[in-house]
């Protein structure tokens, strides 16, 4: 990559997730002058709004040249072209990504230009793996969709407990249970879960899956694959498989480990607020009509949970996540085949998921991305996982410095 205008531009950045990712990426950025970002989007208007919004919030920036913003538009494929070509990396937070995000991954794999996004679409994200890796590879870009709450906390989990292994010892099998204390959420999320009801884009997801991921791992200690939800005395809460991008993306991360990812709940009586949510999710998912209402009445449909006004600013202070990951496997690779005999287990604590955690880990990845680019260039180049794109950086103690708190509940003999 030669010399760019800009180190990052944010794209979406008049979105109500993408007006979050700003801010958090306006604060990081007032200690380091030398970085040059932009805001980017189709709007002029609603880009100056952002910026007035970020100058009210960061009075700093009242006296310091005006951001610039960038004019680009997902059905104008020239304005990507112009866009991609300024930027070291492009963070993308114009979502649903199965109708927006393409054009912008295409344009940046063209130019060698790094892409990282917060889609939580495991259908885009495995499509865009099969699709581009190699010409990403071939450009020098790195490409990484869901870099924030969908899959980062998942990934980093993982990884923190497997760096507690003996440094002899290897991991078998990687279970990681996620959970979250919010009310509130955006319909735009709300739209991306109902769009993946539809039955062409779970064999969509299946097809691609196939396509990239590892060969299947088996372990004399195989992990329970509960649909249902049910009560898990290791954590004393109702848990059940999680069919999202998470469940995906943490096997592609960690080839020749047997993963599962489960979404926990704190009482019994949510496990028949999301039962009948998924029933009438299974109901009018399937079809287009029934997709169209659900996602024209998020509040209604998932009892105030999401709404086009999104959660409030107190609502996000309330909020937090917890993540815990149980590892088991050897303490010595040499007995790799046996039993298992070791085991960690460990707990992720963050703030509220979809507002502040989220761009707390596209800013921060963004930063890191940037540096290799500048000096070191030890980043792997293709279309990655969170993960694979950042185990051997130094992510998992940027997020630490960000109020992310990793910490070892066990750790030895099973």
């Amino acid at each position: 990559m030669g010399s760019r205008e800009f180190d990052i531009i944010v794209f979406g950045a008049s979105g109500f997730t993408g007006q979050y990712v700003v801010l958090d990426l306006a604060k990081r950025v007032l200690s380091m002058p030398n970085l040059r970002w932009a805001l980017a989007g189709r709007s002029s208007a609603k880009l100056h709004e952002v910026y007035a919004k970020i100058v009210a919030a960061l009075p700093a920036y009242s006296s310091q040249p005006a951001i610039p913003i960038v004019l680009a538009d997902v059905h104008n494929a020239p304005s990507l072209d112009a866009m991609s070509q300024r930027a070291r990396v492009l963070l993308n937070c114009t979502g649903p990504y199965e109708y927006f995000g393409e054009p912008v991954v295409a344009s940046c794999v063209q130019h060698g230009t790094h892409y990282l996004d917060i889609t939580g679409e495991a259908h885009f994200i495995l499509e865009m793996m099969a699709k581009y890796h190699d010409a990403a590879r071939a450009k020098g870009a790195l490409v990484v969709s869901a870099m924030g709450f969908d899959s980062v906390p998942t990934e980093v989990c993982a990884a923190f407990a497997s760096a507690q292994f003996p440094p002899l010892g290897r991991v078998a099998t990687t279970e990681v249970l996620m959970g979250i204390d919010s009310s509130h959420g955006h319909a735009t999320t709300y739209e991306c879960v109902v769009l993946m009801a539809n039955p062409s884009h779970r064999a969509k997801t299946a097809r691609y899956y196939d396509a990239v991921r590892p060969p299947a791992t088996k372990t004399s200690q195989g992990l329970l694959s509960r649909y249902l939800f049910s009560y898990d005395a290791r954590i004393g809460k109702f848990a059940a498989r999680f069919m999202g991008a998470d469940a995906y993306l943490l096997e592609l991360s960690n080839p020749g480990v047997e993963t599962q990812v489960y979404f926990y709940v704190q009482h019994f009586g949510y496990v028949i607020l999301l039962a009948l949510f998924g029933l009438l999710l299974g109901l009018l998912g399937w079809c287009e009509p029934g997709r169209r209402l659900l996602i024209k009445y998020p509040s209604f449909f998932t009892a105030g949970a999401f709404t086009h006004a999104g959660p409030t600013q107190d609502e996000m202070a309330t909020a937090s996540f917890t993540h815990f990951c149980i590892a088991r496997g050897y303490q010595d690779v040499a007995k790799a085949g046996g039993a298992l005999d070791w085991q960690v287990k460990v707990r992720l604590d963050g703030p509220e998921p979809g507002y502040v955690a989220t761009p707390i880990c596209l800013v921060e990845a963004a930063l890191v991305v940037v540096q290799d680019e500048v000096s070191a260039k030890t980043l792997p180049r293709g279309v990655l996982t969170p993960g694979a794109a950042f185990k051997h950086s130094d992510f998992i103690a940027k997020l630490q410095q960000r109020g992310l708190q990793f910490s070892v509940l066990s750790a030895g003999p099973i």
